[in-house]
C-alpha cells in the first residue's frame, strides 16, 4: 500500500514537471493577442528601466523623476532596447530636456511626455536599422523635485 502510494505521487509529480501547462511550469510573462490567427501570433512583451530618469528642468532648479516601462510587439525592438539600454536612455533624456519648463508647470501633458519618449526610443533604434513598434509607455513614477516645488 506504502509502495502504491508513493509511486503514485512520484507519478503526479513527474507530470506536474513535464507538463507544458502545468502551474509549475508558467507560461512567459507575454501576453498573446487574441485577435490574430494561430500562425500570426504577436506577443507582447515589456520592458521596464531599472532606474529613473531624473531631467533637470531648464531656467529652474526643479528636477523630474521619471519611472518608464515600455511596451512591444517586436522582439527585435525589444532586445534592441535591451542591448542599448544606455543609448536609449540618453536620447530619452535629451528629448525630455528639450520639453523646458512645461513639463513641470503642466502645460506639457502626460501625452506629449509619453510620445517624446516613444520618439526618443524610435529614432535611437533606426540607426541600427530597426523600426520598432511601440506599443505603449508607461509612466510608473513622476516626481517633481526641487526648491520651487
Amino acid at each position: 500500500m506504502i509502495i502504491g502510494s508513493i509511486s503514485g505521487w512520484a507519478f503526479a509529480g513527474l507530470y506536474i514537471f513535464t507538463n507544458t501547462n502545468s502551474p509549475m511550469n508558467p507560461l512567459p510573462r507575454q501576453s498573446v493577442d487574441s485577435n490574430s490567427n494561430q500562425s500570426n501570433r504577436q506577443y507582447r512583451t515589456y520592458y521596464v528601466f531599472d532606474t529613473p530618469f531624473v531631467i533637470n528642468v531648464r531656467d529652474s532648479e526643479l528636477s523630474v523623476q521619471l519611472r518608464v516601462a515600455l511596451s512591444f510587439r517586436d522582439a527585435l525592438a525589444y532586445e534592441g532596447v535591451r542591448e542599448r539600454d544606455p543609448a536609449v536612455r540618453t536620447a530619452i533624456i535629451v528629448a525630455l530636456t528639450e520639453l523646458g519648463p512645461g513639463i513641470v508647470s503642466g502645460s506639457v501633458d502626460k501625452r506629449t511626455i509619453k510620445s517624446t519618449i516613444s520618439q526618443a526610443v524610435k529614432h535611437d533604434l533606426k540607426s541600427l536599422g530597426i523600426c520598432p513598434m511601440i506599443e505603449e509607455v508607461y509612466l510608473t513614477e513622476f516626481l517633481v523635485v526641487g526648491l520651487d516645488a
